[in-house]
């Protein structure tokens, strides 16, 4: 049987850190283009097994078919990229956001298949959240509150998230993103009330705002240049759920009828297990095994890019 080959286009600090390391041990073929001959030559040394190439996205797909691929650049060229993708009839995962500007919300009412990569719906801690949420055990959701962030430290490959014109935004679009995604996906459709950022003519290093949703409401914090507390506090009608991301090895449920009743949940959230469980969504919505509704199309990820330019739109 022929090998199935995979397409990844970028490879700045996410792919490396998780496409490369999760397709250097997978039983499939990936081609990665990287226009940085220096970047290529140095990946293809510690991924011995992939594919690297500096020709054209044109150039590669003419001479070899590809089952699928994946999008891993800087936010502004999403769009141009799905449109090479839907040209050639190549399904394509998008790294979040789908799109950044507004200007570019139309190429996804273009069709094709669009996945959109929003890592945090797979981890433990969310999974069990929406259980939670879904089941009713505790009664609706009255409040929300989400405090996340910290001094940035991940090994950038470019100065793309210091540009507005590239990133489209700056911590909520980034890393506020995950959170008005999942948010999105367990709540139904929040809508923003107040927004308040310290951006001065370029991307914002820390935010804050509050949102209301069907039954509640709640707060959102965000910072990229200093510690901040953080974790998700969730009330519902007859319990508090509070889980700390500085111990992220558990939650906690307090009762509200029965003082003093505290009881743990353990957690286990993974990075490389949640990246696993996404791309095994995403490979078995190409095999057709099932519509998996973790993983969300473009359509549904636009939600949390329209709240997010709602919110930028209101400081203007």
């Amino acid at each position: 049987m022929a090998q199935d080959n995979y397409i990844l286009v970028g490879a700045g600090a996410i792919a490396e850190q998780l496409y490369l390391k999760y397709f250097q041990s997978a039983a499939f073929g990936l081609w990665v283009c990287e226009n940085n001959p220096r970047r290529a030559a140095e990946l293809a040394k510690k991924f011995p097994g992939i594919h690297f190439t500096t020709e054209d996205f044109d150039v590669i797909t003419a001479k070899q078919e590809f089952k699928a691929g994946f999008i891993c650049l800087p936010n502004h060229l999403h769009a141009a990229f799905i449109r090479k993708f839907r040209e050639k009839n190549i399904p394509v995962l998008v790294e979040k956001p789908v799109v950044a500007s507004a200007a570019d919300f139309s190429v996804l009412e273009e069709g094709g298949i669009i996945y959109v990569a929003h890592l945090r719906r797979f981890f433990d801690s969310s999974l069990f959240l929406r259980k939670l949420v879904q089941t009713g055990i505790f009664g609706s959701v009255k409040r929300v509150e989400v405090s996340d962030g910290g001094v940035f430290s991940w090994r950038l490959q470019s100065d793309y998230l210091l540009s507005r014109e590239k990133s489209g935004g700056g911590v909520l679009m980034d890393s506020g993103i995950h959170w008005v995604d999942l948010l999105i996906s367990v709540l139904g459709d929040i809508k923003p009330v107040h927004y308040h950022d310290n951006n001065r003519g370029g991307v914002e290093s820390e935010c804050a705002l509050s949102f209301s949703f069907e039954n509640g409401s709640g707060e959102m914090r965000f910072s990229r240049i200093r510690p901040v507390k953080r974790f998700i506090r969730f009330e519902f009608e007859k319990a508090r759920y509070f889980h700390s991301l500085d111990q992220p090895d558990h939650a906690t449920i307090t009762m509200k009828d029965f003082e003093g009743l505290e009881f743990q949940h353990r957690l286990e959230d993974n990075l490389q297990k949640a990246f696993a469980s996404q791309m095994e969504a995403f490979l078995s919505v190409l095999n057709g095994k099932s519509s998996q509704a973790l993983l969300p199309d473009a359509g549904e990820a636009m939600k949390s890019v329209r709240f997010i330019h709602q919110c930028y739109e209101s400081q203007s």
